[in-house]
């Protein structure tokens, strides 16, 4: 049995590739018998610095294996990585977070499951939190169940901390979307439920995840267009999932979830978008079109809570002044929460 660990790397702090590679070594070692682990570091066309200190750490450690390429993104490195894997399991492993020594013990790979899930911690400044898939729940679950929980919050979105059988992955011809700039941890983790896999959860930690609060600021200041697009994007592929997963009207409850999901975020991103100075006649048209599509689903528009209906109502209304009071409230609670 072989297990890949895909680390996308992109000019990554070399103290941060340490520490990463570090924990990766430390639960090979620690793994069971007769499991081999083998971690593909995918060099995204970094400095050469960061590419020179990833040459030397491959060459004194078994196991760990560099491939270089253009830079194309994170989703075009971790495709990549899905490309050279030729072990049973595969997992994600972010350049700038560390998985935990006992990760790859109490993992059922021989069990033929194709999506093993496990928990993680998320780590801001001093404060942690363990992200848990569902709470008083162990072994086997359903499609409908993590489907369910996706449009709860954004904590199992990314692929880390997920195991997914590599035959499973390429025959299904799933794989990052490149054009997608924000979601595409979740549009992945989307594809792989549409195709029905076995799933298996083991309420354990085996991830430690770092939050960057710059990173987020950045993609939007980058490209609020395409972040407006792909939120979306993700909004119409999560009806369209819930639609093939759920029969007979039972997924009306869950269409409701993800459209206030769906409202929460193009309103924060609004808001900051103005904030940011970015809002322009595109952007504009764009939200008007989010709306309009928010708005001919008649029965989740007519079902939504009130803050769902408020938030809408100010968007539609065009309350740029409403926004413009809650988006420099929204920098002020995060720049906050930063500082801490």
């Amino acid at each position: 049995m072989k297990v890949n660990v895909i680390v996308p790397v992109f000019n990554t702090e070399i103290s941060k590739l340490q520490r990463c590679f570090d924990s990766i070594r430390v639960a090979q070692n620690k793994s069971i018998a007769n499991l081999e682990i083998e971690c593909l570091i995918i060099d995204d066309g970094s400095e050469e610095k960061y590419t020179s200190w990833c040459s030397e750490y491959v060459k004194y450690h078994n196991n760990f294996k560099l491939y270089k390429k253009k830079n194309g993104g994170v989703s075009s490195a971790r495709n990549y990585g899905i490309a050279k894997a030729d072990g049973d399991y595969i997992c994600f492993v972010d350049s700038d977070d560390v998985i935990t020594a006992n990760t790859f013990r109490g993992i059922p790979f021989d069990q033929n499951f194709d999506l093993i899930m496990t928990d993680l911690e998320f780590v801001d400044r001093n404060n942690k939190e363990v992200w848990s898939v569902l709470p008083n729940v162990k072994g086997k679950l359903q499609v409908e169940q993590i489907v369910w929980r996706l449009t709860q919050d954004g904590k199992v979105n990314g692929p880390c901390c997920k195991f997914i059988k590599n035959k499973f992955l390429k025959e299904n011809r799933i794989e990052f979307k490149t054009y997608m700039v924000l979601g595409e941890d979740l549009l992945f983790l989307m594809n792989i439920l549409e195709c029905l896999p076995r799933i298996y959860y083991i309420p354990k930690v085996t991830y430690i995840y770092y939050i960057d609060s710059n990173t987020s600021d950045n993609r939007l200041k980058k490209n609020p267009e395409i972040i407006i697009k792909n939120n979306q994007c993700i909004y119409n592929e999560m009806f369209k999932l819930i639609n093939k997963i759920f029969k007979d009207g039972e997924g009306e409850k869950v269409q409701l979830k993800a459209t206030e999901r769906f409202i929460k975020q193009l309103f924060n991103t609004v808001a900051e978008v103005r904030i940011f100075g970015l809002f322009t006649k595109e952007n504009k048209k764009l939200i008007e079109n989010s709306i309009d599509n928010i708005k001919n689903k008649k029965s989740v528009y007519k079902f939504s809570d009130l803050k769902t209906k408020i938030r809408l109502k100010i968007l539609d209304n065009e309350d740029w002044r409403i926004l413009d009071t809650i988006g420099h409230i929204r920098i002020m609670y995060l720049k906050t929460k930063r500082l801490l």
